[in-house]
């Protein structure tokens, strides 16, 4: 009988265990906000599922995080060269916002280790020139734009993006595994 008792409870917690991995659910995205001390992350969600060309929208999505795991959040959602809008999350408002700016630079094909921008702080706002400068590592482009004084104004994280990362979501609201 107790050998048969040890077999059921064992199956038992075969199967829980399984099932907590049949359930998880993958969701990508952009950190916006990494609360360090609740250690938790509110990204927005890539309904695109494409790294070269996503497409985040709202709503935002937050999480708790498995011990030891940080990531970088920032504000800047796209910044589409073609259209020269800068596409941002506003905290205050729980929206997307847009700047729209006048693109001055573009260096195509900067990859993350360039000598151009190893070393360098991005983003890099020059207040009396009106300019910001922005080193995207997924576009691989360093761009400098002209912005309007209300644009240059916000906050330094408006032109900065978070990491985007992947999201393995065990129980609701929880991540069992963080992917950039």
């Amino acid at each position: 009988m107790k050998k048969s008792c040890r077999i059921i409870v064992m199956t038992a917690t075969l199967l829980g265990f399984m099932a907590s991995f049949a359930c998880a659910e993958e969701v990508s995205g952009r950190c916006v906000t990494y609360d360090k001390t609740k250690n938790t992350i509110s990204i927005i969600k890539d309904f695109n599922n494409n790294k070269t060309k996503p497409d985040f929208q709202l709503p935002l999505l937050t999480y708790s995080l498995p011990e030891g795991t940080t990531v970088k959040d920032g504000k800047r959602i796209k910044l589409d060269l073609t259209e020269n809008k800068l596409k941002y999350y506003d905290d205050t408002t729980n929206s997307l916002k847009t700047i729209d700016f006048k693109l001055v630079e573009k260096k195509e094909n900067i990859q993350p280790l360039d000598k151009i921008v190893v070393g360098e702080k991005f983003p890099a706002i020059d207040k009396a020139k009106k300019t910001v400068t922005i080193y995207s590592k997924r576009q691989k482009v360093l761009t400098v734009i002209s912005v309007d004084d209300n644009a240059l104004s916000l906050p330094e994280k408006i032109y900065d993006s978070g990491d985007d990362i992947k999201i393995t979501v065990g129980e609701p609201g929880k991540a069992v595994k963080v992917e950039k």
